[in-house]
């Protein structure tokens, strides 16, 4: 197993998510299978949970015109086994699309069936506008139920039609 993701050191609280050479979530560890060094020095794991956290997250899918054909098609795929690995029960959320706008196509849900049936239904037109469609979704990300919040964005390439500016989202974030 090796570990894929980021850790944050939270009021000495780690959190990481571990998965094996294939990309899949890695079950049956125990503390005794993880060595902690802070600042060079051994740390004992004190306390250890491998229950799946829930989580609030949102997806921002680029719809522009270059993700026609091929690329959409990949998207929606892969947004659809996505959802399938989703806990319907504890997770939930939101889908944003952008092209040359942004815009809600679902709010908070935990429904992924109609989440997976809106993501088919895009279809891409237009420029990218990436920048303003995160400065909207991840205000509404901080609003989700779980502790644990997030925004995927699923895109093939760069801001060209947003309003605001790569400053001022990484402001927003």
């Amino acid at each position: 197993t090796e570990f894929s993701g980021a850790i944050t050191d939270v009021c000495a609280e780690v959190t990481a998510t571990v998965t094996d050479r294939s990309g899949r979530f890695a079950s049956r560890l125990t503390k005794e299978d993880f060595i902690i060094y802070e600042d060079n020095k051994l740390v004992e794991v004190t306390h250890f949970n491998a229950d799946r956290t829930p989580v609030s997250l949102g997806i921002v899918v680029d719809t522009s015109g270059s993700m026609a054909g091929a690329k959409r098609s990949a998207a929606v795929s892969s947004l659809d086994r996505f959802f399938r690995m989703m806990n319907p029960e504890l997770d939930e959320f939101f889908l944003y699309r952008f092209s040359a706008n942004a815009d809600i196509v679902l709010d908070w849900t935990n429904d992924r069936d109609r989440l997976a049936n809106m993501v088919g239904r895009i279809h891409p037109n237009g420029g990218t506008a990436m920048y303003d469609a995160v400065a909207e979704a991840v205000p509404m990300a901080q609003s989700g139920q779980n502790r644990k919040k997030a925004v995927v964005i699923i895109s093939d390439g760069n801001d060209t039609s947003s309003r605001t500016n790569a400053g001022n989202v990484k402001r927003i974030i």
